[in-house]
């Protein structure tokens, strides 16, 4: 993955550590054969079943993470700032 003109370049891949099986469409996280991983909890080490409308389980830290990514990830001039 690279960053070019502000435009960050991922490589498409599954992120099973050294799957290399192509994903089904860009904004996939997972190839088919790991897609059953979209249904737990995104923090490492937990394999509680996500809420609905979140990718995370419904633990407060674990919610609290998520949302506090999402209130970053919003502003334009908060991203700026992150690069």
């Amino acid at each position: 993955a690279g960053v070019h003109d502000g435009v960050a370049v991922r490589n498409i891949s599954c992120r099973v550590h050294e799957c290399s099986e192509p994903l089904p469409t860009q904004k996939s996280r997972f190839c088919l054969f790991h897609s059953y991983l979209d249904q737990e909890c995104y923090i490492n080490g937990c394999a509680n079943p996500v809420e609905s409308g979140f990718s995370t389980c419904r633990q407060e830290s674990h919610r609290a993470h998520e949302l506090q990514t999402q209130k970053k990830n919003k502003a334009m001039f908060q991203l700026h700032n992150r690069l």
